[in-house]
């Protein structure tokens, strides 16, 4: 799904990232994506809550020269998981099913172009879709708190 660029997140600014996946646990596409927006192909950034290929881990990453966050846990397939990432303008959190998630940070530019598309299920630079179902994706302009995160995963179990 392409979407509309407006009132997204930008720069350094605080954000939040959040949706319900249902991963078929494949890796045969090029980092399969949840949520994407930036793109690297015009020499930008790029923000996006993917997972990790070839290692399966679930991260909050991107593309070009932007920040990144790898966790080393691996999301369940073949079932419904609440997966995410808050940003506070100086961290990162990767969320899984309304828990943080142990994870190492990549020091990198946040920058993001704010000319680029913003896309649901792919990344602009690989058109590959994601394997499996995505539902209900929300952006936030702020980081959400631990609690509110939780209140997100509860309320839709």
């Amino acid at each position: 799904v392409n979407t509309s660029y407006n009132n997204l997140p930008l720069g350094s600014s605080p954000r939040s990232a959040f949706a319900w996946i249902y991963w078929t646990g494949s890796l045969a596409s090029s980092y399969p994506t949840i949520l994407s927006y930036g793109d690297q192909n015009t020499g930008g950034e790029s923000s996006a809550l993917r997972i990790d290929q070839p290692t399966g881990y679930l991260d909050a990453a991107g593309a070009g020269n932007p920040y990144g966050f790898v966790t080393t846990f691996i999301p369940t397939s073949n079932t419904w998981h609440f997966v995410g990432y808050t940003y506070s303008g100086t961290s990162i959190t990767v969320y899984y099913d309304g828990q943080s998630q142990t994870a190492s940070v990549l020091q990198r530019n946040t920058t993001l172009p704010a000319t680029q598309k913003s896309l649901i299920g792919t990344m602009s630079w690989s058109r590959q879709l994601f394997p499996g179902l995505i539902d209900d994706v929300r952006i936030y302009n702020r980081a959400l708190s631990a609690s509110q995160i939780a209140a997100m995963y509860n309320g839709g179990k």
